[in-house]
């Protein structure tokens, strides 16, 4: 089998140069926030099984049983 790839060049003038670089900057603001969003979620959410308080949890010991167990 047989495969071809392409590169396809692009020559910016400055003018569109300036508004890939802006366009880009966006796009990593963007990422960065998400990722921060997303660290501060897990972190939210972490809770070490051997703290974890049963008397605290909704549901009380069926809770466990049925594998509900919220921290």
């Amino acid at each position: 089998m047989l495969t071809m790839n392409y590169t396809y060049r692009i020559h910016p003038n400055a003018t569109e140069q300036t508004e890939l670089l802006e366009g880009m900057e966006r796009c990593r603001g963007i990422y960065h926030y998400a990722l921060g969003e997303l660290k501060d979620w897990i972190a939210a959410r972490q809770c070490p099984a051997d703290r974890c308080s049963l008397e605290k949890e909704s549901g009380g010991m069926g809770a466990i049983a049925t594998g509900s167990l919220l921290c």
